[in-house]
Formats: structure tokens, C-alpha cells, sequence
């Protein structure tokens, strides 16, 4: 495997904490879905009544999840809370 360059390493560690805050922010994810599907501009930011919606959607998502899981472990409808809910 050939050695990157210096530059190289740290346009793989950007692209990486770029894609780690990207998973972390739910907000992110969801301009970025938004995005794909043509509602909003590549690089644009969604407003408020959109970032509502999105997550009103991850919370009719997780009311169904509330039913699979165990309760000393939670379950699937926290997990998406988790990851895709308002904090």
C-alpha cells in the first residue's frame, strides 16, 4: 500500500470528523437527505418548520420502535430517539 503524503492524512482525518459530526447531528443528516431529494441546495440548511418535520418523522419512526426491545435494555423507538431526536 503506498504511503499518503501528509496532505493526503489530513484530508482523510477532515473527511473522517467531517463524517462523525455529520452522524452525530442529526440536522445534518437530514439537510443532507433533503438535499439528495432536490428540496433544498447542496450545502443550504433547512428551516425551522423543515427541521420540525424531520423530527416529527424520526418520532412516528420511534413510537414504532417502542415496541421492540427489552425493557432492562431499552428499545429500538429509544435508540432512534437517541440518535435522530431533538436534544
Amino acid at each position: 500500500m503506498p504511503e499518503q503524503s501528509p496532505t493526503e492524512h489530513v484530508d482523510d482525518v477532515e473527511s473522517a470528523h467531517a463524517a462523525e459530526l455529520a452522524q452525530s447531528d442529526p440536522e445534518l443528516q437530514f439537510a443532507a437527505l433533503a438535499a439528495e431529494l432536490g428540496i433544498i441546495k447542496p450545502g443550504d440548511k433547512l428551516d425551522q418548520m423543515q427541521i420540525d418535520f424531520a423530527y416529527g418523522v424520526a418520532e412516528l419512526c420511534a413510537s414504532i420502535g417502542d415496541r421492540y426491545g427489552d425493557p432492562s435494555d431499552g428499545n429500538a423507538g429509544e435508540h432512534i430517539r437517541a440518535v435522530y431526536g431533538p436534544v
